[in-house]
């Protein structure tokens, strides 16, 4: 008998469930496709989480409160896995929202940084970059703690027209991105910026004078090649002299003030830069990225007086490393940036000659920074609203979001397609 009624409550919750996804708008990338995660034991989390829902119409219930205890930089891999790993999969799990949840979304106060080895075949990863997989972990993909994981969703040698709109046909990972900066009202700038972005604004990028910079500075100059091939060469500020790409030099002259829409350096890896902001004007809607190993390790906020120096200079050190920070870029008022929790190496960057070109094209800011990002499972974290587009493009066919409810497993279709190879491999 009891067997026989829990048979019964399984198939009403499953009828329930297909009903629910049948008569369900047909969203495509919206607020409905967003999981909002904060820090129920930090004020500032849940402050900037809960404006972030209600700037982009995220509903209540996909606003998830964990407990993490007091905000800090970093997290061990058995927290992780029980305090942030384990409860979204859980809520996942129980809204049948495999499919239909496309971007994870972090809020101040959940940590940056899993402990772990460093090199190459480490352990230590970004809290957000290891959520990514959390897609295929449901799914019953085995998934490495070490090393990083080539990102299915990389354009690699591609070109952005061949890319697709992201939703779980395109990739089986989740885009994960965080609302961050030094203080909730650099956040909440984020937050206003990226839900009313500009077209406008010129992309500066600034090339390193050293002979040894390799591939960097040749992403750097095929970005600028690509923006001038396809119309937008009147806005891109290729710095190729050594100096630093601020102010002026940046295409900020008299009569010229079009603000910055795009930034990319190699920040405090370049000997030429000294200071932590460039005076440049960032219009809402503008991202950024720096070949630095260690900008995003922190958002704590350092003394007033502190700059970037080498890293024989310990008294140049915040945080365990004298390097550029990220939040100084938020703070500058730009609306996405890259950044790194630990050391990625060159290849593992963001590559700004995939990064721009899909933003101009009119991908989001998630997708973007997603389709130039090499791995996952690695030390990238990127900040920002994802739902932010400031140019258009065709929406996602809303079968390729959520396509149903399968009719032999009762999940999510896309997913169980994924749960059944994964369980005859």
């Amino acid at each position: 008998m009891a067997r026989s009624s829990l048979r019964l409550r399984l198939r009403l919750l499953l009828a329930c469930a297909a009903l629910l996804a049948a008569s369900a708008p047909a969203f495509a990338q919206t607020g409905a496709n967003v999981l909002v995660v904060l820090n129920e034991e930090s004020a500032d989390s849940v402050r900037i989480g809960e404006r972030y829902a209600r700037v982009r119409a995220v509903p209540q219930d996909q606003v998830l409160r964990l407990s993490v205890g007091a905000a800090a930089d970093e997290i061990d891999r058995a927290a992780f896995d029980s305090r942030i790993q384990a409860p979204i999969a859980a809520w996942i799990t129980r809204h049948f929202a495999q499919d239909r949840i496309l971007f994870i979304v972090l809020a101040r106060g959940i940590p940056l940084r899993i402990r772990g080895t460093v090199g190459r075949d480490g352990t230590v990863a970004s809290v957000d970059s290891e959520l990514t997989l959390l897609y295929r972990r449901l799914a019953g993909v085995s998934t490495p703690v070490a090393g990083p994981v080539d990102n299915p969703y990389y354009l690699g040698g591609r070109g952005v027209e061949t890319a697709a709109r992201f939703s779980h046909r395109a990739a089986d990972i989740y885009l994960v991105t965080r609302l961050d900066g030094y203080t909730v009202d650099d956040v909440l700038g984020v937050i206003e910026r990226g839900a009313a972005p500009s077209k406008e604004g010129r992309v500066v990028l600034a090339q390193r004078a050293e002979a040894d910079a390799g591939g960097g500075n040749t992403w750097l100059r095929e970005a600028a090649e690509w923006m001038t091939a396809h119309g937008f060469g009147d806005r891109v500020a290729l710095e190729t002299s050594g100096r630093v790409a601020a102010g002026e030099r940046a295409g900020e002259q008299a009569g010229e003030r079009r603000g910055v829409l795009g930034y990319y350096s190699w920040g405090s890896n370049d000997p030429a830069i000294k200071v932590r902001t460039f005076g440049l004007r960032f219009v809402p809607g503008a991202i950024a990225g720096m070949f630095v190993s260690t900008d995003a390790r922190t958002f704590r906020e350092p003394p007033a007086g502190w700059a970037v120096g080498p890293w024989g200079d310990r008294t140049k050190y915040f945080a365990g490393s004298p390097q550029s920070l990220a939040g100084d870029l938020v703070r500058e008022g730009i609306t996405g940036v890259a950044g790194h929790v630990a050391e990625p190496f060159l290849d593992a960057t963001i590559r700004p000659n995939l990064l721009f070109p899909a933003y101009l094209s009119g991908f989001n800011l998630a997708e973007s920074f997603y389709l130039a990002m090499p791995y996952v499972s690695w030390q990238t974290v990127v900040v920002g609203d994802p739902l932010c587009q400031p140019f258009a493009r065709a929406a996602v066919p809303a079968a390729d979001i959520d396509a149903g409810l399968d009719a032999d497993t009762g999940l999510p279709s896309l997913f169980a397609a994924r749960r059944l190879r994964a369980a005859v491999a």
